[in-house]
């Protein structure tokens, strides 16, 4: 006789554990919210990134009579996707307005962009799979 216990056909097996519902959120890219300040504390405008390269951004805007081309300001976004807060240091290089449409954008560049804000900006580049 063997000393294993066999099952009796009216057992049941326990109840597996629930499997957890992982729900997956798509996030977009663009547009995302900037705010756009001088170093003085003045308060700031809060604008649309429409793309983001390593080298600076197209910003939509309410308005462009906070900024000025050649304009030094401060920039503060989230990068979707990846929660990290960049705060650099911008100049402005070119603002386009279209009349009609009442749109105005601004062509930013970083100015010194940190090595950790590099790196996320270049890791939300890739994962949103964008060309420059």
């Amino acid at each position: 006789m063997s000393s294993a216990k066999a099952k009796k056909p009216d057992e049941v097996a326990p109840p597996a554990p629930e499997a957890q519902v992982i729900q997956i959120r798509r996030v977009h890219a663009y547009p995302f919210e900037v705010h756009i300040f001088k170093q003085d504390g003045v308060p700031g405008v809060k604008g649309q990134v429409q793309k983001m390269t390593a080298n600076g951004m197209l910003v939509k805007l309410p308005s462009i009579s906070y900024l000025s081309v050649n304009g030094n300001f401060i920039s503060k976004f989230e990068l979707p996707g990846l929660h990290a807060v960049c705060q650099e240091d911008i100049k402005v290089i070119k603002t386009y307005q279209e009349i009609a449409d009442k749109m105005f954008i601004a062509e930013i560049h970083f100015r010194h962009l940190s090595q950790p804000s590099r790196d996320k900006i270049q890791e939300f580049i890739m994962k949103s799979k964008q060309k420059e």
